[in-house]
């Protein structure tokens, strides 16, 4: 990250997140719209459907009357009907549609309907061709009347449809920028743990021998109250001030590094092994009582001393401690415990420290 880039960080720390509640707020309000109008195109295709009766049910009064037979249950059913259809609702639960255009021709539709009903009374009360005649081509105007505004209602209906697929664009392009946040986020974060990750191993690693060093220990394990029923060893790496007098530091680090990849080798991978400075290490036997604790140190021991591809001697001094489940012991307690019996142990190998 560039000095820009970092500038750009501080000054706005909670860019990202500020934009993401707002797209998601815009994202809610853009599917609330949806929804609605999702709602309205069914409606309006309800409407549609009612619009289409009116005209097939109208003909149907007509022929009705012109054959002098009652029409009168029709004709209240098409008075619900575009009621219904003006101002929404009614028992049919039809949907007053917004367009000020198709009501207009619905009123016009409604009026021409109130004379057609006046002449039907006409007609009834004197059956002449010519009350008869005037209710045809009544009849004919209203139809075409009836076709306008179906025609209105199914335009109203495809612009609800394009308003619709322009929100389903919004919607899209949304999810797609939150997408993007989102990524770009966890991205930051897997940086930032990678990041973390690199300073917390300089921090604790050994750079020699990259083990745990003794910063790991203060800070994870000195005051740990999860470490018991383990063995803990300290180990005493012998003869290294002699190799690093007699064969110079370099030879002592390889030393070191040997010494290293033995304990390796000589206990299980969820064992720790710590330097804890310069020739002493701290080991913790995991849930390994004090009698297999002893059993695997004497055999490293013993195979360490075998090492035959140098020209100095391989060997160690240690000392075992146990902490046990009841929590009468820390870890620093069992540690110098384990120092004692190192030190025991170096005066048992009668090995003489050049100091």
């Amino acid at each position: 990250m560039n000095r820009t880039q970092a500038k750009s960080k501080k000054q706005h720390p909670y860019a990202e997140q500020i934009t993401q509640i707002i797209l998601l707020l815009f994202l809610i309000g853009e599917l609330f719209l949806f929804l609605t109008i999702f709602h309205q195109i069914n409606g309006t295709s309800k409407v549609i459907n009612y619009a289409g009766i009116v005209r097939g049910c109208s003909q149907r009064v007509v022929k009705l009357e012109m054959a002098d037979k009652d029409s009168d249950d029709l004709i209240r059913y098409l008075d619900e009907i575009l009621d219904g259809l003006e101002n929404g609702g009614s028992q049919y639960h039809l949907t007053r549609l917004k367009s000020s255009d198709y009501q207009d021709k619905l009123q016009e539709q409604k009026a021409l309907w109130a004379d057609i009903k006046n002449q039907i009374i006409s007609l009834r009360e004197d059956r002449s061709e010519d009350n008869g005649a005037i209710l045809l081509q009544e009849s004919e105007d209203y139809y075409s009347l009836c076709d306008e505004t179906v025609s209105l209602a199914q335009s109203y209906s495809q612009s609800l449809v394009r308003t619709l697929n322009f929100h389903e664009i919004f919607i899209v392009l949304d999810l797609a920028i939150m997408s993007v946040i989102t990524l770009h986020r966890y991205w930051l974060a897997a940086m930032t743990f990678r990041r973390n990750s690199a300073m917390e191993k300089q921090m604790y690693d050994d750079p020699l021998t990259g083990i745990y060093n003794r910063k790991y220990y203060e800070s994870r394990i000195k005051y740990s109250s999860g470490i018991t029923d383990s063995s803990i060893v300290y180990i005493d790496l012998d003869h290294l001030k002699y190799i690093n007098d007699n064969y110079g530091h370099n030879t002592g680090d390889e030393y070191l590094k040997k010494a290293v990849i033995h304990l390796k080798n000589s206990f299980r991978t969820s064992d720790l092994i710590i330097r804890m400075g310069g020739d002493e290490f701290l080991v913790i036997l995991k849930g390994c009582r004090l009698k297999a604790a002893e059993i695997i140190m004497d055999k490293a021991l013993s195979s360490f001393r075998q090492t035959n591809d140098t020209k100095y001697p391989c060997s160690f001094s240690y000392g075992i401690s146990y902490i046990s489940d009841d929590g009468t012991k820390t870890v620093p307690q069992a540690i110098a415990e384990a120092d004692m019996k190192m030190y025991a142990c170096k005066k048992d190998h009668q090995i003489i420290r050049g100091e």
